[in-house]
């Protein structure tokens, strides 16, 4: 139905010259129990009753005798595509564990997935995904519980028979098909948190969402099911939607501005105040802030969605996705002149530090654990200039999610600053020095006198490409002249590495 496609719940209330006999049915239905709960002069007894009777009237239940060697016609096929329309709305209109539990055992009634043709499974899908979307929008307690469990037979499903047709080629195309649609739908129960249009609705998704086989089997290293390009992109796709969706829905701390200009010791409990870049879910002093109220238990909800991730990405995820960045950087140099393959291993490398940065900023691991795997991971690249601008990617992408890592691991960000002037293209270095600089304020000494200015007004550096470009060669003749006066009186040894700085390579 048009309401579940395009995720708005006022489509119910509107007519449209393109709804079947049977959609047309299932709006007159939704008005009707629309005016039964919103008489007043009926009891909530006796209105739950009359809400039951039209529900059991229009919902169709008895099973499809669609199979594989008995497919359906496309007329046909809508028979199945009515029943789930139908429980769908009677989902909407009884958002209750009860009913759910009820509605999704009908569901899977309907067809065999095992036994049942392509056409029949696509329905599922869709069915399965519209129950999802409209059990979350509700938070019915309990409730995606019961739509993962079929989520997860057909992932199951689907994964045993890839398994079976791998090497041989029997139905491995159309499986492989199926199975990034089942990805694809669980992306879409994340991105889709209300089925009111208009409405902004930030909620932190169930790490359920990451922890059954339609993830942990695919990215199971024993089958070559990732590799396979579109796979691989609705996989990283999904974690990358979850780990969106959790950024937005943790309460964020003003981070504060560069601490203040020093020519002596620099203030590092300035610095440290960057590792406050989000609410420590386990602050003591928080806690008892907020005492018993409401506020509490949705910190108590988020650190146990915290947990729960840690051990989901921990287990499984992140550990595959390193391997699948690995992978790409590994590729011969016919697939890196492609025009999209750095944007394509930007988002790989993008998605693997996003996860590490869960882990991190939970205490479960530390960046530098992060900073050596990813040296590993791009150490091998012959190219020195592919290999500087993985590398850029790689800090770029960690600074962002976590500037509180800059006081940290300081040095090494400078030296990957000052390493990424020597580029003899500039890709994304400018933005690398912007957000440095932005962190830093131009107070280490290597940074200090620098051309550049934040935005009037801000601390914050937004400088452009054409303005790093124009001020990194008399950077670099600068700061190396500077640098070997101070370590090595001998102006010939400090010649030859000025040279050398700006000598194209």
């Amino acid at each position: 139905m048009g309401f579940l496609e395009n995720a708005d719940l006022e489509l119910l209330s509107k007519r449209d010259p393109n709804d079947s006999v049977f959609e047309v049915f299932l709006k007159m239905v939704v008005q009707a129990v629309y005016s039964l709960n919103a008489n007043g002069d009926m009891d909530l007894k006796q209105r739950s009753s009359h809400i039951k009777k039209l529900l059991q009237m229009a919902v169709p239940v008895s099973p499809v005798p669609f199979s594989r060697t008995s497919p359906p016609s496309p007329h046909a096929l809508s028979m199945l595509v009515n029943r789930f329309s139908a429980m769908a709305v009677a989902l909407h209109l009884d958002p209750t564990p009860a009913n759910v539990k009820f509605r999704i055992g009908q569901a899977r009634r309907c067809v065999s997935f095992k036994g049942a043709d392509d056409n029949s499974r696509v329905a599922c899908v869709y069915g399965m995904m519209y129950f999802a979307m409209i059990v979350r929008h509700h938070g019915v307690p309990g409730g995606l519980e019961e739509v993962l469990g079929w989520l997860g037979e057909m992932a199951d499903v689907l994964m045993d028979e890839y398994k079976e047709g791998e090497g041989v080629g029997r139905r491995v195309a159309t499986t492989t098909t199926l199975i990034q649609l089942l990805i694809g739908s669980v992306r879409r129960v994340i991105e889709t948190q209300s089925l009111e249009k208009g409405r902004t609705r930030v909620e932190y998704p169930d790490p359920a969402l990451l922890d059954g086989p339609w993830v942990t089997r695919v990215f199971n290293p024993r089958t070559d099911l990732v590799t396979i390009n579109q796979t691989g992109v609705e996989i990283r796709m999904l974690v990358q939607s979850f780990l969106d969706a959790r950024l937005k829905a943790l309460p964020q701390a003003q981070p504060p501005p560069p601490p203040p200009v020093v020519h002596s010791i620099e203030s590092q409990e300035s610095q440290d105040e960057y590792d406050k870049m989000f609410l420590d879910l386990d602050d003591a002093e928080l806690l008892a802030a907020l005492g018993e109220g409401p506020e509490i238990v949705v910190v108590t909800d988020l650190k146990a969605k915290e947990d729960a991730l840690c051990k989901v990405l921990d287990k499984s995820i992140t550990p595959a996705v390193y391997r699948l960045v690995c992978k790409h950087l590994g590729e011969n140099e016919g697939v890196r002149t492609r025009d999209n393959h750095a944007e394509i291993v930007d988002e790989w490398i993008d998605c693997w530090v996003g996860c590490a940065n869960v882990l991190v900023q939970n205490s479960h691991k530390d960046w530098g654990l992060y900073m050596k795997l990813g040296h590993q991971s791009w150490e091998k690249i012959i190219d020195s200039s592919w290999r500087r601008r993985v590398g850029l990617r790689f800090n770029l992408t960690l600074l962002r999610l976590d500037p509180g890592a800059y006081s940290k691991l300081k040095d090494e960000f400078i030296g990957v600053l000052l390493v990424g002037f020597l580029s003899c293209k500039t890709t994304i270095e400018h933005e690398f020095a912007s957000v440095v600089f932005s962190l830093d304020g131009l107070q280490h000494p290597l940074l200090r006198g620098f051309p550049f200015a934040p935005l009037p007004g801000s601390k914050k550096f937004e400088i452009t490409q054409g303005e790093y470009d124009t001020a990194r060669v008399q950077l670099i003749e600068s700061r190396c002249s500077s640098l070997m006066r101070r370590v090595h009186p001998d102006r010939g040894c400090s010649c030859f590495l000025e040279r050398s700085c700006v000598s194209p390579r």
